[in-house]
């Protein structure tokens, strides 16, 4: 059946959202959740199908369950009794981010039409003093690399929904066997193909769109596991021990995968001809010093994390590379692009945890990711999980 017009608009419009960073939630004039991009997912820990339609107190209860302090967002109150009150605040969530949040009344005629609401993601909180006093150039230099990858892949986004749109427009007018056509549709492929490094990219500055839920991160690696089985050269061996039972992480399946990938395959090109190569999974406790020695933002506490630790019996780095490992574009083969562990330490950032590296030549390297736990490991009143 051809889809009408009106129909073809929608989903143009609703692909068009879902490129923003920012979370979109409009709520119609009976206060029912009527649309949501993926950011806005994202936000709240929820995929759209199982929220459209609910009630807009059923999504602020779900935000007052992320939040770290649910009286934070008493403003919300005020917003949803007057019809005419616009609210502007941010929150802290249990996973280390912050959130803002705009929520704005919609006229039709000057009278009621809905709600809506905007959300955007900060990061993890920063202390004032360790900002003014404590950041180091290095810290600072990463940071506005990250602003500037950011701000690429962002313009670059909306470069490729105009080509995608016109693209999808241009089908609608043309013979689908013609020349044309293909033409186009190969158009759209490189697009799709351009748009999955932009990802990469606000990986790397930690604000990539992330769709969080309580995932196993043994399982994860499990799966990444089995893809790459048939792609690693025959004389790399893996010795895997993966725990089981592990508390869940509230994160992003498709980002973790990308972090057990680029991990693995790093330590597969570490090594020569033959070597091995060993993948662990837990949990353990960080203290201050463990937390001091790797890459996290600020704000991060001591306390229970899980962990993947991806350990090879390579050549090593040296201590030159060791501190240029995570720059972006940086690498030490003659071809490479330097994004694969600029992406791991972004997610991981993004996500609220720490990569650390030990290595010494000759020796090997390890590279171990702390990640929070997620609501189960939380203290008694926490939400549960979606």
């Amino acid at each position: 059946m051809l889809k009408t017009r009106s129909a073809r608009s929608a989903e143009l419009a609703q692909k068009a959202l879902d490129l923003l960073d920012e979370g979109i939630l409009v709520f119609d004039r009976r206060d029912r959740l009527c649309l949501m991009n993926r950011a806005a997912e994202s936000a709240i820990g929820m995929p759209r199908q199982e929220v459209l339609g609910r009630a807009v107190r059923t999504v602020l209860e779900r935000l007052r369950g992320l939040a770290a302090r649910p009286g934070d967002l008493e403003a919300m109150e005020r917003h949803l009794d007057d019809t005419t009150n616009s609210v502007s605040l941010e929150v802290r969530l249990t996973v280390g981010h912050r959130l803002r949040i705009v929520a704005r009344p919609m006229f039709d005629a000057d009278r009621p039409a809905g709600r809506l609401w905007r959300l955007r993601r900060l990061g993890t909180d920063r202390p004032a003093e360790d900002s003014a006093a404590g950041a180091t150039a290095e810290v600072r230099a990463l940071d506005s690399l990250g602003v500037l990858a950011g701000g690429v892949a962002h313009d670059f986004n909306n470069l490729l929904s105009t080509i995608l749109g016109h693209t999808e427009l241009g089908l609608e007018d043309v013979d689908a066997d013609s020349e044309v056509a293909e033409s186009l549709r190969s158009i759209a492929r490189v697009a799709e193909r351009a748009s999955q490094l932009t990802q990469q990219m606000l990986a790397y500055a930690g604000k990539g769109t992330v769709l969080v839920e309580p995932i196993d991160l043994s399982r994860v690696v499990r799966d990444v596991l089995e893809l790459l089985s048939v792609s690693l050269r025959p004389g790399v061996e893996l010795a895997v021990a993966l725990a089981d039972d592990l508390p869940p992480i509230i994160a992003d399946a498709v980002q973790i995968r990308q972090v057990v990938m680029n991990l693995v395959l790093n330590a597969s090109e570490a090594l020569e001809e033959r070597g091995t190569i060993e993948i662990s999974t837990g949990v353990h406790r960080l203290g201050e010093r463990e937390i001091a020695a790797g890459t996290a933002d600020a704000g991060i506490s001591p306390g229970e994390f899980v962990y993947l630790e991806v350990a090879d019996s390579g050549h090593g780095i040296d201590e030159a590379t060791l501190e240029r490992i995570f720059d972006p574009f940086f690498s030490t083969k003659f071809t490479g692009r330097g994004l694969g562990l600029a992406a791991v330490h972004g997610i991981v950032r993004g996500h609220g945890g720490l990569v650390r590296v030990v290595s010494r030549p000759g020796r090997g390297t390890t590279f171990t990711v702390d990640l929070p736990q997620g609501y189960e490991a939380r203290s008694p009143g926490s939400p549960a999980p979606p």
